[in-house]
């Protein structure tokens, strides 16, 4: 084991909230389709929703530790499964409304179809299109070969991204909570 001096105990505390944190994400999220589908919302939705979980970990069982309070923690349960039932709701609305495929070149003669992440409103040439010559906003995206500048403004893009993180945080949050309290709820007051 490494010694980090006076900061061994803080370190291994902080390596124990990151591993508690990274656990429950993963234990309620895995490796999941339902993540934030277009390639360019990065990785590192899951590095912060793993570190605030076990921030909020770690501060519930502190709480447990110096003032069990049994209906606090099944008041946070109650909570956290509502933030994870809407956060599974808008995020099924997101997905449905504003995911369009995409197809890519992945070598001279073949293309494979990856998700993007549209916007909240079209430009004005796309919304006049939209309601002269194409049925359907995937047809129309198809037709400007599938340049998202042609279709939605870029704000509207990126508030549409920021919707779906918060949707996708509320998930992961609500999830990673809910069991936190359950299993300190099942194990009773601890022993500090």
């Amino acid at each position: 084991m490494t010694d980090y001096g006076i900061l061994t105990g803080i370190v291994d505390e902080i390596g124990l909230v990151i591993g508690a944190g990274s656990a429950v994400v993963f234990a309620v999220k895995g490796r999941a389709r339902w993540e934030p589908s277009e390639e360019d919302v990065p990785n590192g939705p899951i590095k912060v929703a793993s570190i605030i979980t076990g921030i909020g970990v770690g501060a519930l069982y502190a709480i447990s530790i110096n003032e069990y309070d049994y209906s606090f923690f099944f008041g946070t349960m109650i909570f956290a499964s509502v933030a994870l039932f809407i956060g599974l709701m808008a995020y099924t609305i997101l997905i449905t409304v504003y995911t369009f495929d995409k197809q890519v070149p992945v070598s001279e003669n073949e293309t494979r179809t990856i998700k993007v992440i549209g916007g909240f409103w079209l430009t004005q040439d796309a919304k006049e299109k939209l309601q002269n010559n194409f049925p359907t906003t995937q047809k129309l995206f198809h037709s400007s070969a599938y340049d998202m500048d042609m279709i939605w403004p870029r704000v509207s893009r990126g508030l549409t991204k920021i919707a779906f993180l918060i949707a996708y945080f509320s998930m992961i949050f609500g999830g990673g909570f809910g069991v936190a309290s359950t299993a300190i709820i099942l194990n009773g007051a601890p022993q500090g």
